[in-house]
C-alpha cells in the first residue's frame, strides 16, 4: 500500500459515498430513520431538554440572536442556555426541518441521522487522504458511523454529533504534507463548526488535534509556530475567535452559579472491564450467548465499547510489515552523540524531576509523601513551580546553547518508532495507533492518571463526566486502522478480485455492527390547552409551572420541569422552572418554597420576582391534591385571580407581581 495520497477525492465520489451512507443509515437506524417525525430514542428528561434546546436556539437565532444565551428558563437568571450544551451548530443543521414543519422531534432526528451520514463520509474522506483506496476507506466510515461507542449514543445528541472531527484531522494531515494555507484554515473552520455543534465533540477534537500536532511536530512534519500562525492568517484566527465568543457565557456561568463538575462524580461512570466486550450488535450478543458465564458478566457492563471482531482483525492487519515500497524505508537511527557533562545531566535531570513533581502536586491537589522516616507535604504546587522557574532560568542562562542532556536517546527512540511505523501502516496512519492508545487510556478514568491530569490542566475537560464517551476517539482510530489493514489485504490481490474481497469485507463489517431495530418509540409534543391559553396573554410576562416537586427528588424534578420547558415553547416567555446541567443556588431555595404553593411564602417570592402567571397542570396532581390546591388558592382572592380553566389545568394571574423590567 502506498502512503502517497490519492490524486484527489472527487466530488462525484463523495456524493456516491454520501448516498451509500444515507442508505446504510436508513437500514441500521430503523425504525427511527423510517419515521423521524413521530419516533424518538427516549432519554426521558434529557430528550425533552434536547428538544427544548434545539427549538430555543432556532427561535433565538431568528428573534434575538445577540442574547441567545439568555434562555427563557430559570427566570430571572441570565445566560441560562450555558447551564448545559448550547447545540447551536446542530440547531442550524436541524432548522430547515423545524421551520418547515414546526416539529422539534423531526428536527432532532434529522440532526442525529445526519450525524451518521456525515460521520461515515468524514471517516471515509480521512482514510482516503491517508492514501487508502476507495473500497477499503468505506470500512473506516462504517466503523465510525455505526460502531457502538458512537451509534448507541444517538439519543445523546450532544455526544453523537462528532461528524466534523475526521474532516478536521484530514485537513490537518494535508497541511502537514503540503503546507497549503487553505488546509489550515479548513482545520480552523471544522474545529469551530464541531465546537458549536457539540461541546463534547469540540473537546474530543481538541484532544485529537492537539495529539496530532504534537505527533507531527515530534516527527518534523510541521513548520514552526510562527509559520503556522502566518498560514492561519486573519481568516483562520477569526474562525477560532468565534469559539471565544461562545466560551464567555460558560465562564461567567461558572463564576456566577458554580457551573463545575468535581472529579469525584466521574468515578461512578468509569467503565468496568466487561464494557470492552459489550455491544448491542446482534452478532456479538449471539457469540456471547455461546459462553453463558461470560455473557452473565457482560450483562453488568457500564458502557458499550466493543468495536467488533472484524474491526479488530482488520486493524491488526495494519501492523504487518509492508512489501514493495515499505521495504525501501531507510529511516536511519542516529549514532550516539558525545555524552553531556555531568553537571548538565544533573541540571536537566533536576528540571525534569521538579516539573513532574509540580505536575503531580497540581493534579492531586496536594501530596503527602513518606520517604523513610521523613514526610514531605505540599498543599499546592506553587512552590514547586517557583523552583521549576528558577531551574529553567538557570538552565537557559548557563547552557542555553547546549542541547538537552538526554536528547540523544530520545532522538534514537523517535527514529526507531518512525521506522517501525513507516514499515507498517505509514507515518501518517501511525498517528491513529497513538490516538487509540491515548483514548483507551483516558476511557479508563481518573484512577489511571491521564484523565486526572487533563481534568486539572485542560479548561473545560470537566464537561466530560462519563469517561466511556472518549471511546468515540478510539472508534475513529480503529476505523482508520481497519481501513489501512483492509487496503493492505485487497492490494495484495489481483483485480477485480481485490475489489470484490474488499466489498465483501465491508458488507460483513456492516452485518457485524448491525443492532437494529433501535428502541425508538412514538414520541410527540402536546402543548396543553392551559399553556396555549397562557400564550394568548399580553407580553412580556413571566410564568411558573406547578406543581413544583421537592428539589431533593431529582427524578421527579427533572421530569416535571422538563415538561414545563416544552410547554413554554408555546410562548417563549420567561419561565421560573428549568432543567439543565445545573440548578442555580437561588432556584434550589426557590423550588423548595414553591412546593407549598399557594401559600404566603410562595406568593411573596413569585411577586418579588415579577412572575405574573401560575399555570397548574392537572395531570401532575392527584385528585386529592388538585382539590386541595384549588381550595387554598381561593383563600387569596386579592393575590390570585383565576384567568382560565381547561380540562388539563388552571391559569392564575398574580396582580401584585412586580412589573417586568
Amino acid at each position: 500500500m502506498s502512503t502517497a495520497p490519492p490524486g484527489g477525492v472527487r466530488g462525484r465520489e463523495l456524493v456516491f459515498v454520501g448516498l451509500l451512507f444515507v442508505l446504510l443509515t436508513l437500514v441500521l437506524a430503523a425504525p427511527l430513520s423510517l419515521a423521524p417525525a413521530t419516533k424518538a430514542l427516549p432519554l426521558s428528561a434529557d430528550t425533552r431538554l434536547f428538544l427544548w434546546t434545539i427549538s430555543w436556539d432556532v427561535h433565538a437565532l431568528l428573534h434575538q440572536p445577540l442574547s441567545i444565551f439568555d434562555a427563557n428558563i430559570f427566570f430571572p437568571e441570565p445566560r441560562t442556555l450555558a447551564y448545559s450544551e448550547h447545540l447551536i451548530g446542530s440547531a442550524v443543521l436541524g432548522a430547515p426541518a423545524l421551520l418547515a414543519t414546526g416539529n422539534p422531534v423531526l428536527a432532532l432526528n434529522v440532526i442525529v441521522l445526519l450525524s451518521c451520514v456525515l460521520s461515515g463520509l468524514g471517516a471515509y474522506y480521512l482514510a482516503r487522504r491517508l492514501g487508502v483506496g476507495a473500497v477499503a476507506a468505506l470500512a473506516a466510515g462504517v466503523v465510525f458511523a455505526f460502531g457502538p461507542a458512537r451509534f448507541v449514543r444517538l439519543a445523546q445528541v450532544h455526544v453523537a454529533v462528532v461528524q466534523w472531527i475526521p474532516f478536521a484531522l484530514a485537513f490537518m494531515h494535508l497541511y502537514a504534507r503540503h503546507r497549503h494555507r487553505r488546509d489550515l484554515v479548513a482545520v480552523a473552520a471544522f474545529f469551530t463548526v464541531q465546537s458549536l455543534s457539540s461541546g463534547h465533540g469540540g473537546l474530543f477534537l481538541t484532544l485529537a488535534l492537539g495529539a496530532l500536532i504534537l505527533y507531527d511536530w515530534v516527527f518534523g512534519q510541521l513548520p514552526g509556530p510562527g509559520r503556522m500562525l502566518r498560514d492561519l492568517g486573519v481568516v483562520g484566527l477569526l474562525l477560532l475567535a468565534v469559539n471565544l465568543v461562545f466560551l464567555v457565557p460558560y465562564l461567567r456561568a461558572q463564576h456566577d452559579v458554580g457551573l463545575h463538575r468535581t472529579i469525584g462524580a466521574v468515578y461512578d461512570w468509569v467503565p468496568n472491564a466487561v464494557s470492552f466486550l459489550a455491544s448491542p450488535a446482534h452478532v456479538q450478543e449471539w457469540l456471547l450467548s455461546l459462553f453463558p458465564g461470560v455473557q452473565a458478566k457482560v450483562a453488568d457492563a457500564k458502557a458499550y465499547l466493543f468495536p467488533g471482531w472484524i474491526t479488530l482483525l482488520l486493524a491488526a492487519l495494519a501492523f504487518g510489515r509492508r512489501g514493495g515500497d515499505g521495504d525501501e524505508v531507510t529511516a536511519a537511527i542516529p549514532p550516539a552523540a558525545p555524552g553531556a557533562p555531568w553537571w548538565l545531566k544533573v541540571l536537566d535531570g533536576a528540571v525534569v524531576l521538579v516539573a513532574l513533581a509540580a505536575l503531580a502536586i497540581h493534579v492531586e491537589g496536594g501530596i503527602r509523601w513518606t520517604v523513610g522516616g521523613a514526610t514531605i507535604t505540599a498543599r499546592n504546587a506553587n512552590r514547586a513551580f517557583v523552583v521549576l522557574g528558577v531551574l529553567v532560568v538557570l538552565r537557559l542562562g548557563v547552557a542555553r546553547l547546549r542541547p538537552f542532556a538526554f536528547a540523544p536517546p530520545l532522538v534514537r527512540m523517535r527514529e526507531a518508532l518512525r521506522r517501525f511505523l513507516e514499515t507498517r501502516m505509514g507515518l501518517d496512519a501511525g498517528f491513529y495507533v497513538v490516538l487509540a492508545v491515548l483514548s483507551v487510556w483516558l476511557t479508563l478514568g481518573p484512577e489511571w492518571i491521564l484523565y486526572k491530569v487533563l481534568y486539572r490542566i485542560l479548561p473545560g475537560f470537566d464537561l466530560i463526566r462519563v469517561p466511556s464517551r472518549l471511546g468515540i476517539l478510539t472508534l475513529l482510530a480503529l476505523g482508520v486502522l481497519a481501513a489501512v489493514g483492509l487496503d493492505r489485504l485487497v492490494r495484495g490481490l489481483k483485480a477485480p478480485r481485490g475489489v470484490w474481497v474488499g466489498a465483501a469485507a465491508v458488507v460483513l463489517l456492516v452485518g457485524e455492527l448491525a443492532a437494529f431495530p433501535l428502541g425508538a418509540r412514538d414520541y410527540g409534543i402536546d402543548i396543553p390547552a392551559i399553556d396555549r391559553e397562557l400564550a394568548t396573554r399580553p407580553r412580556p410576562f413571566a410564568a411558573a409551572g406547578f406543581p413544583v416537586p421537592d428539589p431533593t427528588d431529582a427524578t421527579r424534578s427533572a421530569r416535571l420541569h422538563s415538561y414545563y420547558m416544552l410547554h413554554s415553547m408555546a410562548h417563549w416567555q420567561p419561565l421560573v422552572n428549568g432543567y439543565s446541567g445545573i440548578v442555580p443556588p437561588r432556584h434550589q431555595r426557590l423550588f423548595m418554597i414553591l412546593t407549598a404553593f399557594p401559600d404566603l411564602a410562595s406568593l411573596r417570592e413569585l411577586e418579588e420576582l415579577g412572575v405574573g402567571y401560575a399555570v397548574l397542570h392537572r395531570d401532575f396532581y392527584s385528585e386529592e391534591d388538585w382539590d386541595r390546591v384549588g381550595a387554598r388558592a381561593a383563600e387569596f382572592p386579592d393575590r390570585l385571580h383565576l384567568e382560565a380553566e381547561t380540562d388539563d389545568g388552571r391559569l392564575y394571574s398574580l396582580p401584585a407581581a412586580r412589573p417586568l423590567e
